[in-house]
């Protein structure tokens, strides 16, 4: 019996094309059958259904219950839905949000561990010297005492500093999630304006290329144009209209995509554009700035913590000791205190602290580095954005010649004066120049919505 593959089906809604790139999956179309076992305990034959039929009766059976997961209403329109109760809505979905409560916990944890009275937990010893099983004389020495780990000289300090440090970081790192999450956000709402208008240029497009074959086959029914004028326009129809259903896709996957950063169903009906910030340069209070700023403080503080604990603690320890020389002896008990100091091993505490210096040393080069491509992506937003100024007043003048000379074609057309495939180029060159303009248009708000995120967003600062 032929070796056959066992195939299986899973249906990704995140990727509707990837349900019929597996259904006309390779490794389905090479194999040659599909294996079902018969109802019977003593035979394991099995039956093989052709290529075809298999391919017809699978893709059937998952586009039924793929249709279902295809449905997408549109999100519904709302005036007042404001930026900031959409970020609030993406920090409500977003993964990272799960990190604030614990490096909150974190901060309260480091915050309490340098405020305590001793350097770490205390801890109890006990000791006693017998000699049952030796001479056997009744010698008894027993010691009981607390071990108290003290702080050494600046350690107490250098761990309040570095609480406090952690509580700082808790906030500036908020500051960095929402600075983050807008930009996801204003991507996804500049995409949503993209193929909002995109769809509305090829419904546009497909209309006149409707009206442009209804006046074709009037003047072909009438004998005044031969059929391969009328084939001509009615090519041109086709293809439009299936511009309008890649539109229309692009539309669904925008508004998707809104929807699972957000979780909203709704969407804004407009938002007001923005203005470029007069910023020139990232400021010191850029929310990646300030949260990589707090990296370099902490690794810095750590430094010292591994400083601190590989040096080791001093230790003071209290307790009693009691003493006898035989049985016929009485105990002498007497209190004891004794402290610990650990000295010298330069060399090991250096070591042990290299690997906390390395990690001072990487936040200050991640600092810096961000910083440049924080520069680097300010100047090329920038550029784009002068670029694409220079060339909007050329759009919008090619723009405004291509509707008159479709206008005049039109005209001329109705009259026979100009052939179908003149009209065709007409309709074409209206189409990319009204593409070119609102391209453009949509460019120079989608660089100045980067330019002002880079800057550091100041739609944050407005949030409570």
């Amino acid at each position: 019996m032929e070796n056959m593959q066992e195939i299986g089906f899973r249906w990704d809604s995140t990727s509707p094309s990837a349900f019929f790139d597996k259904i006309f999956s390779p490794a389905l179309l090479n194999s040659r059958a599909i294996v079902l076992p018969r109802e019977s305990q003593g035979m394991r034959h099995t039956r093989k259904i052709p290529q075809a039929i298999a391919l017809l009766l699978s893709g059937a059976l998952w586009a039924q219950a793929a249709l279902a997961q295809l449905d997408h209403a549109p999100l519904t329109e709302v005036e007042g839905l404001d930026f900031a109760t959409m970020l609030d809505a993406a920090l409500q979905q977003a993964p990272q949000a799960l990190e604030t409560p614990v490096r909150a916990q974190q901060a309260s944890d480091y915050a309490a561990a340098g405020g305590r009275f001793l350097a770490a937990r205390p801890s109890l010893s006990y000791s006693i010297v017998d000699d049952r099983w030796r001479d056997n004389l009744g010698l008894r020495q027993q010691d009981f005492s607390v071990n108290l780990p003290l702080w050494r000289l600046g350690e107490r300090r250098d761990a309040q500093a570095l609480g406090a440090h952690y509580e700082e970081q808790v906030a500036q790192w908020s500051t960095y999630l929402n600075w983050s999450l807008a930009g996801f956000l204003r991507t996804a709402l500049n995409d949503l304006e993209s193929a909002e208008a995109q769809l509305a240029l090829e419904r546009q497009a497909a209309a006149n290329a409707e009206e442009l074959d209804r006046v074709t086959q009037r003047l072909f029914e009438a004998g005044s144009l031969a059929q391969l004028d009328t084939l001509q326009t009615r090519n041109l129809l086709l293809a439009q209209q299936q511009k309008v259903l890649d539109a229309e896709a692009f539309m669904v996957d925008s508004e998707r995509t809104f929807q699972i950063l957000t979780g909203l169903d709704r969407r804004p009906a407009s938002l007001p554009p923005e203005e470029r910030s007069p910023e020139e340069d990232p400021p010191d209070t850029h929310p990646l700035l300030r949260y990589m700023t707090s990296e370099v403080t902490l690794a810095r503080d750590k430094v010292q913590q591994a400083l601190q604990v590989n040096k080791g603690n001093p230790q003071l320890s209290i307790g009693t000791h009691s003493e006898r020389g035989d049985r016929l002896q009485n105990s002498n008990d007497s209190v004891m205190l004794s402290i610990s100091v650990p000295i010298g091993g330069g060399n090991i505490v250096n070591s042990a602290t290299s690997n906390a210096r390395r990690d001072q040393v990487n936040a200050e080069v991640a600092l810096r580095q961000n910083r440049i491509e924080l520069q680097r992506l300010l100047h090329e937003a920038e550029h784009s954005l002068y670029t694409v100024e220079q060339q909007l007043p050329l759009a919008e003048e090619q723009a405004t010649l291509a509707e008159q000379r479709y206008t005049m074609a039109q005209n001329a057309f109705a009259l026979g004066e100009l052939t179908a495939t003149q009209v065709v180029s007409a309709v074409q060159d209206l189409t990319t120049a009204r593409q070119m303009l609102t391209t453009l248009r949509l460019q120079r708000q989608r660089f100045i919505s980067d330019y002002n995120h880079l800057i550091g967003d100041p739609w944050i600062e407005e949030l409570p």
